[in-house]
């Protein structure tokens, strides 16, 4: 079954949050060169318009996650056990 990465869990630790092998969390804007699995997006990325009275124009969307506050989530690194 899938599971939500932005799900807090049981004890705030986001256990489905994509994770580098140290276990901190994988932002797309910070894994280190080489990594190849999953990652989360975070920051500001802009898309051009096409079409309708904004054509051409760039939008900024937001795409860093939040709670159900509206607070960014900042995943705690889970340290990985040997």
């Amino acid at each position: 079954m899938p599971q939500d990465a932005l799900d807090p869990g049981p004890n705030g630790d986001y256990p489905f949050f994509p994770r580098l092998p140290d276990g901190s969390p994988a932002w797309a804007d910070s894994v280190p060169v080489g990594y190849t699995g999953s990652v989360m997006r975070r920051g500001v990325e802009y898309v051009r318009v096409y079409g309708g009275a904004r054509h051409g124009d760039l939008v900024a969307f937001d795409v860093t996650p939040r709670d159900a506050a509206g607070n960014p989530i900042n995943p705690p690194v889970i340290p990985q056990v040997a």
